[in-house]
């Protein structure tokens, strides 16, 4: 019924560079900037910082809002505003990219970023559903983590990488039906790359920004 609330957790895997997140941003900026009713959305990157994350957004909420003289769509990549390209920080500059702005300050969006290789637990999630429930008790909300092989350990808990990707996905599972949300999990499958997430390189605790929910 249109009363009730779905929930559902997915793991969504892909190659690397294939545009899972690329999807899951595109999921996010239609759920929070939905008019009347937006969806609150709690993004854990682990891969970019948050010019990054911003940088995404906006360029999806400028994508063919204007056009070129000869009528073709002014295309804003999100690496040209990242990199502070004048072309694309002048279109943004503009009417249209006023309007992505606001859409985009007053989006129920919260952000939580880590450092990579493990700098950002699976223990922490519980923590963050949490305090999204408390800000949007009732309703639909969607939570992604992106990506799993970035995922950490608790403190002091060593564990190998498919240990991290297994309890991670798990936990996404539990908080979905526990709090009624929906859950969103990104996981690349380029056995090659393994290695590099393999845990060696280690993060000082003291290098990594606090978790917390992060309003844009």
């Amino acid at each position: 019924s249109f009363g009730q609330t779905f929930t559902v957790e997915t793991l969504l895997v892909g190659g690397t560079g294939v545009g899972k997140s690329q999807w899951a941003f595109e999921v996010a900026y239609h759920a929070v900037t939905r008019d009347p009713d937006p969806v609150p959305v709690l993004y854990v990157g682990l891969e970019l910082d948050r010019a990054g994350v911003v940088a995404r957004l906006t360029a999806l909420g400028m994508h063919g809002r204007t056009a070129n003289p000869d009528g073709s769509p002014v295309k804003v990549p999100w690496s040209d505003l990242y990199l502070g390209d004048g072309a694309a920080l002048a279109a943004v500059a503009g009417p249209v990219g006023a309007d992505v702005r606001g859409k985009l300050d007053r989006a129920p969006f919260y952000l939580v970023t880590g450092e990579a290789l493990g700098g950002w637990s699976y223990a922490d999630l519980p923590g963050l559903v949490a305090g999204l429930r408390a800000r949007h008790p009732t309703g639909p909300a969607l939570v992604i983590v992106d990506f799993l092989q970035l995922v950490g350990s608790p403190p002091d808990v060593r564990e190998e990488l498919r240990e991290r990707i297994g309890k991670a996905a798990y936990m996404g599972r539990m908080e979905a039906r526990k709090h009624g949300v929906s859950v969103l999990l990104l996981s690349a499958t380029a056995r090659s790359a393994y290695p590099l997430f393999a845990g060696e390189g280690k993060v000082d605790g003291g290098a990594v920004q606090a978790l917390s929910l992060i309003h844009i």
